[in-house]
């Protein structure tokens, strides 16, 4: 069972490659899937010299509710936080890369399709 890895270089306020920002991911809920359970604690990382970090993570997209995301926090003087979609690959990811999850009701609803 692979992991995505999800890499990246995180940029100060002067634009500039960040030392020691801290890169958050959470799964928003807890999953099973082949056999392994993925729970919601978090998985961080510091950046380096060069504002770079990486991270193994199971991909949301194993979940097979369809509505799994993780929630991404980037620490520096301040936090940021998205809820992105973690996709299957063996590439890996850059975390700019990383689609944006999009609540049901954010979502474009389609002529036919039952809306709630």
């Amino acid at each position: 069972m692979d992991y995505t890895l999800v890499f990246g270089t995180i940029y100060g306020p002067e634009g500039l490659p960040y030392k020691g920002a801290i890169v958050k991911f959470a799964l928003n809920n807890a999953f099973s899937a082949n056999g392994r359970y993925f729970s919601t604690s978090e998985v961080r990382a510091v950046t380096n010299k060069f504002g770079y970090f990486e991270l193994d993570l199971p991909p949301s997209v194993w979940d097979m509710s369809g509505e799994n995301y993780y929630n991404m926090t980037v620490v520096l003087n301040t936090s940021t936080s998205h809820q992105v979609v973690v996709p299957y690959t063996n590439e890996g990811v850059n975390f700019a890369d990383l689609e944006e999850y999009k609540f049901p009701h954010e979502r474009q609803t389609f002529i036919g399709e039952n809306c709630h």
